[in-house]
């Protein structure tokens, strides 16, 4: 967590005095994603080395649980959406790519543990 929080501090550094403005929304959503995904998955994702602290991350989180609600009732929508190949995705709801990504590197960390375990029994 030191090296994440190191690396936020060097990302601000450039803009020490300079008056321009820099979105700490994004900054936090970055760092606590990555701080999130070093601790479960021992790999964070790499937000923080995004430009601009990846302003699209904190909107696409904030959306799909704006969303979450409706997806509940309509399960069927999410199943379809995640059928979609992951060029369409990407071309049409970039926010969306990102988050489905980031679920399928936990999806491939979470079988690999479960198999890891399951060999060394």
């Amino acid at each position: 967590m030191q090296s994440m929080v190191d690396k936020v501090i060097s990302r601000l550094e450039p803009f020490k005095g300079t008056g321009a403005v820099v979105n700490l929304v994004d900054m936090f959503a970055c760092l606590t994603s990555d701080v999130i995904c070093q601790y479960a998955f021992a790999a964070p994702y790499g937000y923080l080395d995004q430009q601009e602290f990846a302003p699209y991350w904190h909107k696409a989180v904030m959306k799909a649980s704006e969303n979450s609600h409706f997806f509940n009732h309509f399960p069927w929508i999410d199943a379809g959406l995640r059928m979609l190949p992951p060029s369409v995705v990407r071309k049409t709801a970039p926010q969306l790519a990102s988050l489905l990504n980031l679920g399928d590197v936990s999806l491939s960390v979470l079988r690999a543990d479960a198999e890891t375990k399951r060999t060394h029994r």
